[in-house]
């Protein structure tokens, strides 16, 4: 079955009850908590600035679910100097994924976000890979009986399904998935059947947005195709999360979540081929 989520970008200035209560009323089955990690102040939504159990209890009564805690860590800062460096501290960005990865663990949540990134300077992409993917491993082995996983999303040099679903077989472990990002897919080249086809049991989440003349619209009214990519995974018969991104949090003056999200969650559903009483509805 797909659920369909709500991402926490939708309202920054909200309570995490308050996101809760928003989505919930809209129909969704889960929320995708964004954070910007420990000690960030910008979304008041913000997991790091809630008791863990107060969290749970809010997800519980509300009968939605922790979909997936959305980091923005990246794995690819470059070693300086490139042999010495080797001997100091270069695992801050695993670092901030473990703490991740245990908040994850304590609110019940299944998934982490993540992002690989790109090659610096001179460097060769050979290079770089191997150091996102010794860094994101050693990430995956904290999530270890957690119950929690690793999902890495495009982005950077690794833009494309094809890109992205190279660097999850590198990192070798049923630790990692995928998440991909529809927009950003379509942007660099890639198909519907690219996402599946190439990504398959990896892909463990699927995030859709919508543009006009790069501003967000509602799922369906701008210029990505994301109802062919939402139609591609009902007839796969894939089983995953569907985040709906509303970037509240970096566009001013958009129209609030609440008018937005009812309309969204019907177009997913009904592309997806899910239907309202399969959904938890207030």
């Amino acid at each position: 079955m797909i659920e369909i989520a709500m991402s926490t970008l939708a309202c920054p200035k909200r309570t995490l009850a308050e996101a809760v209560a928003i989505a919930e009323a809209a129909g969704c089955d889960g929320i995708e908590l964004r954070t910007g990690g420990v000690r960030a102040t910008e979304l008041a939504c913000d997991p790091f600035l809630s008791d863990e159990s107060k969290t749970r209890g809010l997800f519980e009564v509300a009968g939605l679910k922790p979909t997936c805690l959305a980091t923005g860590v990246k794995f690819d800062s470059p070693v300086f100097p490139p042999v010495v460096g080797y001997l100091f501290d270069t695992e801050a960005e695993v670092r901030q994924a473990k703490r991740a990865i245990d908040l994850a663990a304590q609110l019940d949540c299944p998934m982490v976000r993540v992002f690989g990134f790109e090659k610096h300077g001179r460097e060769s992409y050979k290079a770089a890979f191997k150091r996102i993917a010794g860094r994101l491993k050693l990430a995956c082995d904290h999530a270890r009986n957690t119950g929690t996983m690793i999902v890495v999303e495009n982005g950077g040099d690794f833009s494309t399904a094809e890109q992205l679903a190279e660097l999850v077989a590198a990192v070798d472990t049923t630790l990692i998935g995928a998440s991909y990002d529809v927009a950003l897919g379509h942007v660099s080249g890639d198909t519907p059947e690219q996402m599946t086809g190439l990504l398959r049991n990896k892909l463990k989440l699927v995030r859709i947005k919508d543009r006009a003349q790069g501003e967000p619209v509602l799922p369906g009214d701008g210029e990505i195709p994301v109802e062919s990519f939402a139609r591609q995974l009902a007839q796969t018969r894939w089983s995953g999360s569907v985040v709906f991104e509303w970037e509240a949090a970096w566009f001013e003056g958009l129209t609030p979540i609440e008018q937005v999200l009812p309309i969204a969650v019907e177009r997913l559903c009904e592309w997806t081929g899910q239907t309202k009483s399969a959904m938890a509805v207030a």
